[in-house]
């Protein structure tokens, strides 16, 4: 998955119409816990429908490179809200309407899961 998207902070209507939006009452990417990233699936998410496990996401936040690795994918209704608890790990949720091809307001959410993946030490630190 080799796309770059500029994020912008807050899932308005408008700003969802600029970019995938995180929603800033969740973790920030490279926090804890759970951090959701919203777009819409026929502009800036359209590529989530070819997300494979293992595949790579990266954020890079203020020049901080954040790094994570699908887990999964699933379908939910879009009345389902679970995906948005708090997590007691650092995971990356992204959501985009579903299926990708429907005409109008999409009935259900595809959803992609990554764990984060923690920097790796410099070789300096590693060695010791």
């Amino acid at each position: 998955m080799n796309q770059e998207r500029f994020l912008v902070a807050g899932a308005t209507d408008r700003n969802l119409d600029r970019g995938p939006a995180w929603l800033d009452e969740t973790e920030p990417p490279g926090g804890p816990g759970n951090c959701i990233i919203a777009g819409h699936r026929d502009t800036h998410f359209r590529f989530l429908k070819d997300a494979k496990l293992g595949d790579e996401i990266h954020i890079d936040r203020g020049g901080e490179l954040h790094r994570y690795r699908v887990r999964e994918t699933f379908i939910v209704d879009k009345r389902d809200v679970r995906l948005l608890a708090p997590m007691n790990r650092a995971v990356l949720t992204l959501v985009t309407c579903y299926p990708f091809y429907w005409v109008g307001p999409a009935p259900k959410r595809f959803i992609v899961r990554a764990d984060w993946i923690p920097p790796e030490l410099p070789a300096s630190v590693a060695a010791q």
